[in-house]
């Protein structure tokens, strides 16, 4: 936690400490160096050599000047200290004198700054005002800047810790100067490496001592570096005695990597902080003092700060949100903030809840919809957050969350510390079926919320969780139903509603048919398996997040319902697929008409409609696709399901089915629908009954979207069986056609009636019903209101209108134009309906012709050119396709040349990409035939490159900020004419060092002097191909395409599409050309992250390519193994992944990569910590279990080189494979390889695992009582 945005991040475990007076402050120099000005140990070291008037060559000061010097040339720190400077002295000079020296530097020059040492006598100074403060500093500025007079204590009277736990004043444990500073007091100074060592080894009184404390408390050091010679010794020697029973945490500035580690070694936690900014060391001390001011009183701060988030977490900076979030990660300060009144804006979910904080950045409106893009983190983040994962790094589960965000809504450490035996599940009884009750923290969030569910932000939280606990939703106390609370607002009353029914219904992780077809297979059918069956017929519902906003509403527009929470109602397709036997229709068709019932009123209120299918399929003719889709989809696919078991129902039992269809209701449309069609199609009532039916539906029902078919198909199947009368009502009732809508105009309406009245009449009669008026006059007249209308238009008035889907199949036939003369074949066919409405066929005659006649393809191609026409580049495209001009003879290349010469630039440019392509296929061939007709058209291709801006663009959309170059390359007309320069000459023979030939040189320039991005595309075809002009000629390929690397190049980017091409071939260079580019690649690899995403793969198998070879004239390696291993140091964790992964497919079982894999290891791959990520140590896990032939000999090397894996993310794919014999043949390393990587929890271990561990075992039974063996059985419980 940060007191201030800028400050020292505190660990949470420190602060608490403090709160509880179990903390104990270390001073060293450092705080009385801070403000003071006092010297630390290597100034004081120089100050009394001085003073006592050491010379150059005595011991003691060459000691000191060349622990300084190697210090400052190398960096090594510690290398001759203090004490060791101190002990020398001893020999040469009197204690009496080395005191007198030392007290002398430590004079402070008046007037002194204390305000370092006040701040740390606040921190250390208990609530009760007892002081217990421990300094190795001699100086008595402590005692000064206290104002009081403090009690202190030496070696000779120090506290007994166990009986007094309070009040030691401050504790001089190496000693302190007299009041005039002349010496030390009577104890005197603890400076030599021989005093300390008695101190800490041989006496050890300071050790005894320190271990009572450390003991007791949590330890703070301040003022220290990890090499100082207190230190080293104080800790050293406690590590000797069994190490520190609690935590102890240093504060440390950075970047210092080393010292960090240093304190690392020794057991303390480093805190560490800036200095390499303006702020410098003031960032320590402005942190400690804004601690102070929690520290007078732990509870009144904690107020200070909930009464800040009354404001909401948007009005908080982020190191603010982080100190309600260390609040809210303890019990007593969940209590409080629960407790807190007014209740704390409920927006503080947003912040509690990872998956929130790191949502997906999407608009506000919707991820389909138009509007700003917000993201969440920025407004929630803490300021311990990492940054959020990058679009390439998501985890399948947690998004774009990194692994160790905060999250405190999940129990944490400290909850499952008090867990109690209500807060875990039983075997049996009551806890056995009930959920255990929340950890107490989570608790009162629990209660919080229900205190705060009436705000919006709360219910759109709430109503993107898939499972809440019990707790919270029998904890709201708002009865939304009455809306009994003023404050609750109808939408988030509404929303509660749907939250509580959404639990109530929502279905099962997986559908579990067909298990349940297993258990039929199994055990036949009977009542609990047919009331099973019914149950996942039955809809469920699922929380639905696509339209949602990543942000709760703000207030800003008017609330709705759909802005809280979303649901879907789904369906079980697979009981679908279960078989019913004749036995349980009868029972069964109850409990699915409830269903279906329950599914008819959850779509009418979370489904924008209710959207089913015709009952009776279409008739679909050719070009008309299937229905299938639609007819299976969700409530359709449900609905004819139990139309099928219904119609075996009617079947079986005539009586029973007639009265199940009388019962249904049409006020529902489901029913309704199927009232309809089963009284028209089945015969199971009178046809009066249905008539009656048809004239009761009400205007939607009579006239329906979709279930227009199944209503015709009744009435032309019963219309004989109707009386007079009652195809006399049902003829007027059509002929008064649909209601008018809202807002429409008389005109469009008497319009729109004529023709769905004409249509459904001339469908009849076309059906054989006869009516009572003369249908003639009445078309006549219907047709006044809508000319328009054709009788074939009714020949569709019984479609269904369902959708279908399928392949667009083209026809090319050109039977239609054969006749037509040359200027009149473009013409026609732009006239023609070449994509006819619902058919699934597109006409494109042009194509045939082009494919079977192509010079008469080319004859209207000249001819429409010549007209006054519009241009028609699609008829072009389509002409000099690929796959059709892939055979033609060298009259029609000739032909097709000139015709394209015709045609002027603006033209010519439009038509570019194919053109291009054309040439870039028979260029080398029209080469042969006709050089100045193949040298004119490259010469007015690339004019058209030059003037017309719109060809220096590639045909594919950029989507992304940064370009994809090598896929726009090849979709481009200047990286089509690049690739025929490129691909013909790779396929001739060259000398090294020949020279490419000057027409081939001509035109490549001619290609790096177009502008703007067609340049770029003609570098990627170039940079494919770079290794190849290298060789056979380096001059011209170092001024015209190396060149562009330099860093003094401008444009950067032309190095961009250059690089793209060189990775896109993914080839090891030469030894020489891989010694030029070798400080590019480097480059390369610390570049931009975008670039290293998109080749970092090629360039970790180039590096590595370049470590396995060897230069012939010189025999070294083109990469040297300490060269790869600062490469991989200083590269990105990407690059570490794609080199471990390149070298683990390279170094198949036993061939010359396999026999490489130990050099690379031990001789190659880092051994730093800070290289053993999660991800990193189950690479190499992976690449270990690969190696059959050495797997020895690299296990072990990979066990010393790998920290414990436990991200859900990381698998270990070997140990699924069943047949794997490594457990029976290398048990022992085995065993050391999965004890160094396997995590803690076992539902975190990769599958495969615990049989791997039972096959060790088996191997070598001895090892089951190894150490290791047993703590990994241990966890598998």
């Amino acid at each position: 936690m940060r007191f201030l945005a800028d400050g020292i991040d505190f660990p949470d475990e420190l602060l608490r400490a403090h709160d509880e007076g179990r903390t104990v402050f270390f001073c060293g120099a450092g705080v009385s160096r801070a403000k003071a000005g006092l010297p630390d140990f290597a100034q004081l070291t120089e100050e009394v050599l001085d003073h006592l008037g050491a010379p150059p060559d005595n011991k003691a000061r060459l000691f000191h000047t060349a622990s300084g010097k190697i210090e400052t040339d190398y960096g090594i720190k510690g290398l001759t200290t203090s004490d060791r400077v101190f002990g020398q002295l001893r020999r040469d000079f009197t204690d009496d004198l080395i005191g007198e020296a030392v007290a002398n530097s430590l004079r402070p020059i008046e007037p002194v700054d204390f305000s370092a040492h006040r701040t740390v006598l606040k921190l250390a100074t208990l609530q009760t005002g007892e002081l217990r403060l421990i300094t190795t500093n001699f100086d008595f500025l402590f005692e000064q800047a206290g104002g009081r007079r403090l009690k202190y204590a030496t070696r000779s009277n120090l506290p007994h810790v166990e009986f007094n736990e309070a009040d030691w004043g401050v504790v001089h444990l190496h000693g302190m100067v007299n009041s005039d500073y002349s010496g030390p007091e009577n104890d005197g100074f603890v400076l030599s490496s021989a005093e300390l060592g008695d101190a800490y080894l041989a006496l050890g009184w300071a050790r005894d001592f320190v271990r009572k404390i450390l003991d007791r408390y949590v330890a703070v050091f301040l003022g220290y570096s990890a090499d100082d010679p207190p230190i080293r010794y104080l800790l050293e020697g406690l590590q000797q005695s069994k190490g520190l029973k609690n935590k102890a945490y240093a504060f440390q500035s950075i970047p210092d990597d080393e010292a960090v580690a240093a304190w690392d070694e020794k057991g303390v936690t480093a805190i560490t902080f800036r200095t390499d900014d303006d702020v410098g060391y003031d960032r320590l001390w402005l942190s400690l003092d804004a601690w102070t001011q929690r520290s007078k009183d732990p509870q009144k701060w904690r107020q200070s700060i909930l009464q800040k988030a009354k404001k909401g977490p948007r009005s908080l900076e982020a190191h603010e949100r982080g100190m309600v979030a260390h609040i809210v990660s303890y019990e007593d300060g969940a209590k409080a903030f629960s407790s807190f009144r007014p209740s704390l804006p409920s927006e503080w979910l947003c912040v509690f809840d990872p998956y929130v904080r790191f949502g997906e950045p999407r608009s506000i409106a919707g991820r389909f919809s138009g509007g700003p893009i917000v993201d969440p983190h920025p407004r929630y983040r803490l300021d311990c957050d990492a940054s959020p994962r990058a679009p390439d790094d998501h985890s399948p589960r947690r998004g774009r969350m990194p692994e160790e965000a905060w999250n405190g809504l999940e129990p944490s450490p400290n909850d499952l510390k008090s867990i109690q035996l209500n807060q875990v599940s039983f075997l049996r009884g009551y806890y056995a079926e009930h959920l255990p009750v929340l950890p107490i923290r989570i608790s009162h969030l629990a209660s919080w919320i229900a205190m705060v569910a009436h705000e919006p932000a709360c219910t759109w939280w709430a109503g993107q969780q898939n499972a809440l606990h019990p707790d919270i939703l029998s904890r709201l106390r708002i009865d939304f139903d009455t809306q009994t609370s003023a404050n609750t607002t109808q939408p988030v009353a509404d929303s509660w509603r749907t939250i509580r029914e959404y639990h109530a219904l929502k279905g099962e992780d997986r559908d579990l048919s067909y298990e349940l077809k297993l258990r039929a297979k199994a055990t036949g059918w009977h009542e609990p398996l047919a009331r099973e069956y019914a149950s996942y017929f039955a809809p469920y519902l699922q929380l639905q997040s696509v339209w949602r906003s990543p942000i709760p509403p703000d207030g800003r527009r008017k609330l709705r319902e759909r802005d809280l929470v979303q649901v879907a109602v789904e369906y079980f397709e697979g009981i679908r697929s279960v078989e019913v036997p004749d036995d349980y229709l009868a029972p069964l068709i109850g409990k699915l008409r409830d269903a279906l019932h329950l599914a008819s009123d959850l779509e009418t209120r979370y489904s924008y409609d209710i959207d089913i299918c015709s009952i009776e399929p279409d008739e679909r003719g050719e070009d008309e696709g299937d229905d299938d889709f639609h007819r299976q989809y969700k409530l359709s696919g449900h609905v004819l399901h139990f139309v099928g078991l219904f119609r075996r129902y009617a079947v079986l039992h005539p009586i029973e089915a007639s009265g199940e269809l009388r019962s249904w209701t049409t006020s529902e449309t489901i029913f309704g629908r199927l009232k309809v069609w089963g009284m028209g199609l089945l015969d199971l009532v009178p046809a009066n009954e249905f008539a009656l039916l048809v004239c009761s539906l009400d205007d939607e029902s009579f006239w329906p979207f979709k279930g227009n078919r199944d209503l015709l198909l009744g009435l032309a199947r019963r219309w004989v069986e109707f009386s007079d009368a009652d195809r006399s009502e049902i003829g007027r009732r059509i002929l008064k056609g649909p209601t008018k809508r809202k807002k429409e105009t008389r005109t469009a309406y008497k319009e729109r009636m004529a023709y769905i009245v004409l249509n459904r009449l001339h469908w009849l009669a076309s059906q054989g019903c006869a009516f009572d008026f003369d249908l003639t006059a009445k078309t006549e007249r219907l047709q006044q209101s809508a000319p328009e209308w054709k009788p074939e238009y009714a020949l569709k008035a019984a479609r269904s209108l369902d959708g279908g889907g399928g392949w667009v199949r083209t026809e090319t036939s050109f039977d239609e134009i054969k006749s037509l003369s040359a200027e009149d074949i473009i013409p026609h066919i732009l006239s023609m309906d070449r994509r006819p409405v619902g058919r699934l066929v597109e006409y494109n005659p042009f194509l045939g012709l082009s494919t079977d006649q192509p010079e008469c393809a080319l004859e209207a191609l000249d001819a429409h050119a010549a007209s006054e026409d519009e241009f028609q580049p699609s008829f072009w495209n389509t002409f000099l396709r690929t796959d059709i001009r892939k055979d033609d003879d060298s009259s029609l290349l000739a032909q097709i040349a000139q015709s394209l010469l015709k045609l002027p630039n603006q033209r010519l440019a439009q038509i570019a990409l194919s053109a291009s392509d054309w040439f870039e296929k028979h260029g080398e061939a029209l080469k042969d035939q006709d050089f100045s007709l193949f040298d004119e058209l490259w010469n007015r291709l690339t004019l058209a490159l030059v003037e017309e801006e719109s060809t220096q663009r590639s045909t594919l959309v950029r989507e992304e900020e940064e370009p994809d170059w090598s896929t726009e390359a090849i979709n481009s007309p200047a990286g089509n004419l690049a690739e025929f320069l490129l691909s013909h000459t790779l396929k001739k023979t060259f000398e090294k060092g020949e020279g490419l030939p000057d027409q081939w040189r001509l035109k490549a320039e001619q290609l790096l002097s177009l502008p703007g991005d067609s340049r770029r595309f003609a570098l990627v075809l170039f940079g494919y191909g770079l290794r190849f002009f290298y060789y056979v000629d380096p001059e011209w390929t170092e001024e015209k395409l190396l060149a562009v690397l330099d860093t003094n190049y401008e444009p950067e980017i032309d190095g961009d599409a250059l690089w793209a091409g060189f990775f896109w071939r993914a080839q090891t260079p030469s030894a020489e050309l891989f010694a030029r580019l070798k400080p590019k690649l480097v480059e390369r690899l610390q570049g931009r992250p975008t670039q290293k995403r998109q080749h970092m793969e090629v360039l970790s198998g180039i590096l590595l390519a370049g470590w396995h070879s060897k230069d012939e004239s010189s025999g070294e390696r083109l990469v040297s193994s300490s060269e790869l291993r600062t490469f991989l140091l200083q590269g990105s964790a990407e690059y570490r992944r794609h080199t471990l992964w390149t070298l683990d497919r390279w170094a198949e079982d036993g061939n010359e990569w396999s026999a490489s894999v130990p050099e690379f290891l031990r001789d190659v791959w880092p051994k730093q910590k800070s290289i053993r990520t999660k991800d990193i140590s189950a690479r190499l896990v992976e690449l270990a279990l690969s190696q059959k032939a050495n797997f020895p000999e690299v296990a072990k090397l990979v066990t010393g080189l790998v920290s414990r894996v436990d991200d859900d993310r990381i698998f270990i794919p070997e140990l699924r494979k069943s047949e794997d014999s490594i457990a029976l043949q290398h048990p022992d390393e085995l065993l050391d390889l999965l004890y160094a990587v396997l995590p803690e929890s076992v539902s975190l271990w990769p599958y495969g695992t615990q049989a791997a561990l039972e096959r060790i075992g088996e191997a070598k039974p001895s090892l089951r009582s190894s150490a290791k063996f047993i703590e990994l059985s241990a966890r598998m419980g």
